[in-house]
């Protein structure tokens, strides 16, 4: 009776344990699946946003080349894109009025003034998650004209956008949610399956 009763608990032990290393590798994979994922679905999103701010650069850099210097009606439409939260195009000129209000450059908009290099980073937007691009606006041969105490290669501005990426960590949650349910229904099953096993062998 005690040897019996002895393989009963051995074999709720081994059950046991290989129901903890099954649970700790399948923790682990899921971990790692849901980083790649987010990784993954990041890495488009940015993509995705640094395609749109070359379009909309190119798009004012043209309008300007051609003489359209009033591009406010543009930059209304630009708005109206999906997922993007702001707007933003400041002169380097921080005295100058745009749309009735003065405008100076922040923090990142300086450094993307001083480096003329273009910024790309997440940040907080009014309690939403955003990535944030900022692009400096080169005068060129053709800017001259207009901007007659400017010489070609200094900024004239700074584009700023800020797009949501909420939809992606709201369907990685869902997705970690359904991974979670999924693995616990394989760790029970698995359990079962080696708790009868083990009365079988015993």
């Amino acid at each position: 009776m005690s040897l019996v009763s002895g393989k009963t608990k051995l074999s709720l032990k081994m059950g046991i344990a290989f129901t903890v290393v099954l649970t700790i590798c399948l923790t682990a994979m899921f971990i790692v699946i849901y980083q790649y994922d987010t990784n993954l679905r990041m890495n488009r999103e940015k993509e995705n946003i640094h395609n749109d701010a070359e379009l909309i650069l190119k798009s004012i850099v043209f309008s300007m080349d051609n003489g359209i210097n009033d591009i406010t009606d543009y930059l209304t439409d630009v708005k109206k894109l999906h997922k993007l939260k702001s707007t933003s195009l400041k002169p380097t000129n921080y005295n100058k009025l745009i749309e009735g209000k003065r405008k100076s450059l922040d923090t990142e908009e300086n450094e993307v003034v001083s480096t003329l290099k273009s910024k790309f980073f997440p940040e907080k937007f009014k309690g939403t998650r955003v990535i944030r691009t900022i692009v400096p606006i080169i005068a060129r041969k053709s800017c001259i004209d207009c901007h007659s105490s400017t010489k070609i290669g200094q900024p004239l501005a700074t584009l700023s956008l800020r797009y949501s990426i909420e939809s992606i960590y709201k369907t990685n949650a869902e997705q970690l949610k359904s991974s979670v349910f999924k693995g616990f229904l394989i760790i029970l099953v698995i359990l079962i399956f080696v708790m009868v096993l083990m009365k079988m062998l015993v």
